[in-house]
């Protein structure tokens, strides 16, 4: 009889209240796999939205959401969590390097997978794609939770802002600055030497003071398309706002850190040829995953967190990442046992 574990399983697409948790037989490691005891699941807006199947894409994407993953149910996997801390449980015969007991920490890659008591990933995860996931040692001078909070937010912020090419002084625009993705870019850019400007809302200033923001904008209250004002970097995390090539100063970047068809025609059909906007959502390379890894351990980037979650409050976690409150991180606590 087959093993079994503990997951937050989802059940049908919809509302937090789809998440239950149950039962699941345990992964089994081939030769090329770990299999990793879940510490810790950072939760992030993606999977809020695949929860839904409701991606802010064009309809036909969700469609072809719905066909890979189940037509009126999530049949084909029932486990979301894009991202995980713990240690190693099992270590397939082909894998080296690797112990049992190390801790590590990485991103599931499809089909998720980390809101469970066991995950399994290819050892050691290196392919040139990441659609495998990324994993790696956990770095000692963070904790499980901190860990589990770091590869998606993490990895997107690197690739962002070293696609923006941002050299010291540069003034940047970040919006969406106190969420996982900025917070993180925040850090990076002010270790560069940049000037930062922070868009989210007034109750969030305190978390951007804290990353290292100079200057804020509550886009409740001002527009900052209207203020004037120009960068040499824009850094438009939830890419779901007003676009204006405006922002930037001449030879500025735009840089859109999700995929939004109608900002993506404002940018390609109306910026002027000598500002560059950009899709970059999604294209963390192999050596963005190893900087952020050591950027991690040396300590210029720290995740900042918000809240911790017991996974049997998944439904509960997922209603505030959704919200909009979430400043930074959230996680769900698998196993709060934090060591072992």
């Amino acid at each position: 009889m087959a093993s079994m574990m503990k997951a937050v399983l989802w059940t049908a697409y919809g509302d937090p209240t789809v998440l239950k948790i149950g039962q699941l037989p345990k992964p089994v490691p081939n030769r090329n796999q770990i299999l990793v005891k879940v510490k810790a699941a950072g939760l992030t807006v993606g999977d809020t939205e695949l929860r839904k199947a409701e991606m802010p894409l064009p309809s036909i994407f969700n469609l072809m959401l719905r066909l890979i993953v189940g037509i009126t149910k999530p049949t084909r996997f029932r486990v979301l969590g894009q991202e995980f801390s713990g240690v190693v449980a099992e270590v397939g015969e082909g894998c080296e390097g690797v112990a049992l007991g190390d801790a590590v920490f990485g991103s599931t890659g499809w089909p998720f997978g980390a809101d469970a008591e066991y995950v399994l990933k290819e050892w050691p995860s290196r392919g040139a794609g990441g659609t495998g996931g990324r994993i790696a040692f956990k770095p000692s001078n963070l904790t499980f939770q901190e860990a589990a909070a770091s590869p998606t937010g993490g990895l997107e912020a690197v690739h962002l802002v070293k696609a923006a090419k941002v050299k010291p002084g540069d003034h940047v625009l970040v919006v969406g600055a106190a969420g996982s993705i900025g917070t993180f870019a925040v850090q990076l850019l002010k270790h560069l030497g940049a000037v930062v400007t922070g868009v989210d809302v007034e109750e969030k200033f305190d978390t951007m003071r804290a990353v290292g923001v100079d200057h804020f904008v509550d886009y409740t209250k001002e527009d900052y398309l209207k203020s004037g004002r120009q960068y040499d970097v824009v850094i438009d995390v939830p890419s779901t706002g007003p676009f204006s090539h405006h922002l930037l100063k001449s030879g500025g970047r735009y840089l859109l850190g999700n995929l939004n068809l109608r900002t993506m025609l404002q940018g390609l059909l109306f910026t002027p040829s000598d500002k560059r906007v950009a899709f970059e959502a999604g294209k963390g390379s192999l050596e963005d995953w190893d900087d952020l890894v050591v950027m991690l351990k040396e300590g210029i980037l720290k995740p900042v967190m918000d809240k911790a979650y017991g996974w049997e409050a998944a439904s509960e976690a997922h209603a505030y990442v959704e919200s909009g409150k979430k400043r930074g991180n959230v996680v769900l606590v698998v196993d709060a046992d934090e060591s072992n």
